[in-house]
Formats: structure tokens, C-alpha cells, sequence
């Protein structure tokens, strides 16, 4: 559940930006500004939704209050002005949570988002940390009880899955956002035709592709969807906050080709039935790495070397730390770092 200021967009968007432009404004949609270059959706299905046309920025009532006030004063803010009292956890306030549940609808964990920006989990016990718990994809009872043929949207948060389903659309996620997808949640998505929804960062692209990856072999079909014009770490609730309609997205959908596959050839040429395709032609498809141009996730590596050179040392030991989950990244290379300069001097 999130704390639901959408509510309260009136309240917040008159704090913050004023009264609206009238000759700009509706009722269900206040303009701000001479040329009425921010928009405010006060009632339907983006209530609570705001877009800066100009500054290329935009989301919901939170980051609207925090374009006058620092995350910390908000809740400070909501309670003496809208009777808002919002849970305080580890040294922060939650502003939303996720709750994630069985395939029988039982409780399984929280993901909590809390002000300043950062996500715990906790049990239904209210213990922070899950360590043990089993983990699921979000909203998986809905998952399970949509019709086969109905496409699942794979956005990378828990804030974009309920933006979509406010729609009508099948929309899941794994927890712990990207990097974090695991093997097993494939399984649920078995026959589902599946759109996975890039975020415009680094992390967001290479989590997108390890994703299609990952539900290739068992989904009806894959798509992911890389959304143009989003600002830096944008995402899908950013693209719907600057005018996406829910037809548009649909559109994109239809337009963009099955993962894997490649571009159609202009010259089908073919040699005792065998196809020449130009490279040229061809779509790269971006590579997830566990170490920037090192270690590839899901590639087959070779480490070579003279003899006694160390090399099984350093294949073991990267091999137990990434496996292990010593640390990830930071401490695959440190740890082949140092190996390298003991076994060369």
C-alpha cells in the first residue's frame, strides 16, 4: 500500500506552484506557468500525476512537495497540514509498502520505501530484513489469475507495476529492483507473453536484458521496451507523467520485435540453402557484465595463462566469491587484483 496523497494533489500542488494559469487550466488538469508548461492531473486515472514540460521532470505528489521542501520536512509538512501522520523506521519515515504474497495470497514480505529515498524489507512480523523468506515476483496472485493470453508488463519497481495496474494491465516485478532477478522467477511467467520495461539508466538496461534472458526459454514471447525520451533514471511512471496514454504504450508494444530476433535482410540471398546475412545488418544485444569487460553474466569464459601461472587460484576464487555472494563486483576485482599481483610479482 502507499500512502495515498493523490488525494490530496489540490492541497499540495497549491502549496507548491500557487494558484493555476485558468485560461490554460481544466478541471480535471491545472496549468501552471504563462504558457502552462506544468501540468497537474487533479482527477481520472492520473490524479496525483505532474509533468514540467520545460524542465523535462516530473512523478507524483512527493516529488512535487520536494520541489519546495527537503524529503526530511515533508512528513512534517503532511501532518500539521493534511493530518497525515506517516510511520517512522530506521531513522527514516515509509512513505509506501509493497507487500508481496504467495501464490495462496499469504503474506510472505514488505518492501518498505522510506524518506530519504532508500527500501528495507521487513516480515509480516515487522522484523526488518528477510534472510530465510522465500521470494516471489510482485503482485503474483494477480499474475496467476490473469488469462493466459493477457500481456504482463516487467517494469523494474513495485511504484510502476501499481501505476499500470491502475490501468487494467498484468504487471509484475522481483524485489530488490535491478541486478537482483532470480532464476526461479521465470517459472511464473511460463507461457506469458512478457514486456519488459527498461529504466533509463545504467543499471536499468543490462537488468532489462538479463530479465528477457532469463524468461526466453520458457515465455510464449519477450519483448523489452526501451521508452524514449526519459530523463536520467527515468522510468515508465516518468514516461506516463509526461502524457503517455495507455494506447500509446500499447503501440509500442506492437512496434517493438520479439528479444533475440534479428532485422529482416534486404538481399536474401542464399548458397545451398544456406542464408548470408549481412553483420552489419544485425542488432547487438547489449551485454549484462558482473565486471565491465571481465566477466559477462551467462557467457562462457576462458582464463589462460603459462603454467602455474594461477590461473585455477583465480578461477576458483572468482567463481566462490560471485556465487557466494562475497561482496559482488567491488570484491570480484579486488580479489583478482590481488591474486593477479601474487602470481605475477
Amino acid at each position: 500500500m502507499t500512502t495515498d496523497l493523490a488525494h490530496h494533489i489540490e492541497a499540495i500542488a497549491t502549496f507548491v506552484l500557487g494558484n493555476p494559469n485558468p485560461t490554460h487550466s481544466t478541471r480535471s488538469q491545472w496549468r501552471y506557468g504563462t504558457n502552462g508548461s506544468v501540468a497537474v492531473e487533479i482527477t481520472g486515472a492520473k490524479a496525483g500525476l505532474w509533468y514540467d514540460h520545460e524542465a523535462k521532470e516530473g512523478g507524483g505528489p512527493w516529488e512535487l512537495l520536494c520541489r519546495k521542501l527537503a524529503d526530511e520536512d515533508i512528513p512534517d509538512w503532511l501532518a500539521r497540514n493534511l493530518g497525515i501522520h506517516l510511520e517512522r523506521a530506521a531513522g527514516g519515515h515509509i512513505v509506501a509498502v509493497y507487500p508481496y504474497y504467495d501464490e495462496s495470497g499469504r503474506l510472505l514480505f514488505e518492501v518498505c520505501r522510506l524518506a530519504p529515498k532508500r527500501f528495507l524489507q521487513r516480515r509480516p512480523s515487522g522484523e526488518w530484513g528477510i534472510r530465510g523468506v522465500r521470494r516471489v515476483l510482485y503482485r503474483l496472485p494477480e499474475l496467476i489469475a490473469a488469462p493466459k493470453h493477457a500481456l504482463v508488463y516487467i517494469p523494474e519497481g513495485e511504484k510502476d507495476c501499481d501505476r499500470l495496474a491502475q490501468w487494467g494491465l498484468v504487471a509484475t516485478c522481483n524485489p530488490m529492483g535491478a541486478g537482483k532477478w532470480r532464476s526461479e522467477y521465470a517459472a511464473f511467467l511460463r507461457g506469458r507473453h512478457c514486456v519488459v520495461i527498461a529504466d533509463n539508466d545504467e543499471a536499468g538496461h543490462p537488468h532489462a536484458v538479463e530479465v528477457a534472458t532469463s524468461l526466453a526459454p520458457v515465455a510464449a514471447s519477450v519483448r523489452i521496451l526501451y521508452l524514449q525520451n526519459l530523463p536520467e533514471k527515468g522510468d515508465i511512471s516518468d514516461w506516463i507523467a509526461a502524457g503517455g496514454s495507455q494506447s500509446d504504450l500499447e503501440t509500442l508494444v506492437e512496434d517493438t520485435a520479439p528479444f533475440g530476433t534479428r532485422p529482416p535482410v534486404d538481399d536474401d540471398t542464399e548458397i545451398d540453402g544456406v542464408e548470408l546475412i549481412n553483420g552489419a545488418t544485425v542488432t547487438p544485444i547489449p551485454i549484462p557484465w558482473t565486471w565491465d569487460g571481465y566477466l559477462a553474466r551467462g557467457k562462457l569464459h576462458l582464463v589462460a595463462g603459462a603454467k602455474g601461472a594461477g590461473k585455477t587460484t583465480i578461477a576458483v576464487s572468482l567463481a566462490a566469491t560471485y556465487t557466494n555472494g562475497g561482496g559482488g563486483v567491488r570484491e570480484v576485482q579486488q580479489k583478482a587484483v590481488r591474486l593477479m599481483v601474487m602470481v605475477c610479482g
